[in-house]
């Protein structure tokens, strides 16, 4: 009868196996803050609010048993948030053509969050959400086990498909969140270059964007604004 038993489970425990196969990559997650660089004075940046997140499906390739190369897509969603009670706005002005018509013209400006009532400023941030698609060649030491020490370098290529700002503050002793979508002429397209160390499924990483923050028409000072990104990522799930 006990044999009977263990001969069943055994035939349960393949059709299980089977009908669950192996999960054929793993995921990654990156969490980390922004660093601005390029920056004016009006926009002065806070890195503890400038909080970034990014999650990723990860196809390990072995190269050889050091090397792996690692493509992938995943979603980056970064925050660049500020010190001081100001926000970016799109603000319509209107110009005279040569013939004296009057045309409306967007500009982005700083806003400072004022008014009768206000109180303290908890926050103000820009949040710029890409679709990302990263690559990495990664140096396994000693060949590639879960908890051998590695050395990884890398490039991606993100697409910005949402972006707003968040303003919170307190007015006559309420709390009070404003939010606006635009695209504030931002750059579309982000390139990154990244390193990262770590051993095991634990790592540090180092992502540096070369792509400005503003595609044309930014506010005054920050058409050179840039930031770069240092983290810890978790893998292998």
């Amino acid at each position: 009868m006990l044999l009977i038993n263990l001969v069943s489970f055994a035939q349960l425990s393949e059709e299980v196996e089977k009908l669950t196969p192996e999960f054929p990559g793993e995921v990654q997650i990156d969490f980390g803050f922004n660093l601005s660089n390029g920056r004016p004075a009006e926009l002065d940046f806070n890195w503890f609010r400038s909080k970034s997140f990014a999650f990723y499906y990860i196809k390990p390739m072995e190269v050889s048993p050091n090397f792996s190369f690692r493509p992938g897509i995943g979603l980056s969603l970064e925050k660049l948030g500020q010190k001081h009670n100001r926000t970016i706005v799109n603000t319509v002005e209107f110009e005279s053509t040569a013939d004296g018509v009057q045309v409306p013209v967007q500009t982005l400006t700083y806003d400072t969050i004022q008014g009768n009532g206000i109180g303290e400023f908890k926050k103000s941030q820009i949040a710029l959400n890409h679709v990302e698609l990263p690559f990495e060649l990664r140096y396994h030491v000693g060949g590639r086990n879960k908890n051998k020490i590695f050395i990884g370098v890398g490039a991606s290529a993100a697409l910005l498909f949402e972006a707003h700002t968040k303003v919170k503050y307190e007015k006559f002793g309420h709390m009070y969140k404003e939010k606006q979508k635009d695209d504030f002429n931002l750059s579309r397209f982000r390139y990154t270059a990244f390193g990262r160390i770590g051993i095991g499924s634990f790592g540090f990483f180092y992502k540096w964007h070369f792509t400005d923050v503003f595609s044309s028409g930014a506010p005054e000072g920050a058409d050179k604004l840039g930031y770069s990104t240092v983290g810890i990522s978790l893998s292998g799930f």
